[in-house]
């Protein structure tokens, strides 16, 4: 999906992974990990003490992130949404379509930068169907579409112009 995004539209497109690791972690709330940063669970009242202090400042600076972000639709770009401190944040990376271009923040301690998210797990949707796809049509002799394979469109790509238009 980033890489629709990334190809069809005008503003920047920022990808972020949050481990699993995290989402297990301290906190007894059933909130996916970047929920939890975005909105500051670690500092509110009830739940401070499920968290640690790595964990309060993880949750500072992705908070930092998104109010750059909300504010001048990049997250490098410096928004000062609290008096208490302005925090000089690790550089995040523009996701691209082009190859080389799917980078993405990791939300750990360090906040490292990384590229090919998932690839590994992914190549099944991105490489196998479409060759599957043209063998099936190649085997037919038929140019027959992902519809006739009873195939959904969204997994083998078809171009149909409702499944475009769902994202606009």
């Amino acid at each position: 999906m980033a890489r629709h995004w990334s190809e069809n539209q005008k503003g920047g497109v920022y990808m972020y992974y949050v481990p699993e690791t995290f989402s297990q972690g301290s906190s007894s709330l059933d909130l996916p990990g970047d929920v939890t940063l975005a909105f500051g669970i670690p500092f509110h009242p009830n739940f401070r003490s499920q968290f640690s202090i790595d964990e309060q400042k993880l949750s500072f600076l992705v908070m930092q992130y998104l109010a750059n972000f909300v504010r001048t639709g990049n997250p490098n770009f410096s928004y000062n949404f609290t008096r208490r401190r302005n925090v000089a944040l690790p550089s995040w990376p523009e996701h691209r379509a082009h190859s080389g271009g799917d980078r993405y923040k990791e939300f750990t301690e360090l906040l490292p930068n990384h590229q090919g998210l998932k690839k590994a797990e992914c190549s099944f949707w991105n490489q196998l169907i479409p060759a599957l796809k043209s063998s099936a049509s190649l085997q037919d002799g038929s140019s027959r579409n992902s519809r006739d394979l009873g195939s959904p469109s969204a997994v083998t790509g078809s171009s149909r112009q409702e499944d475009k238009g769902s994202y606009s």
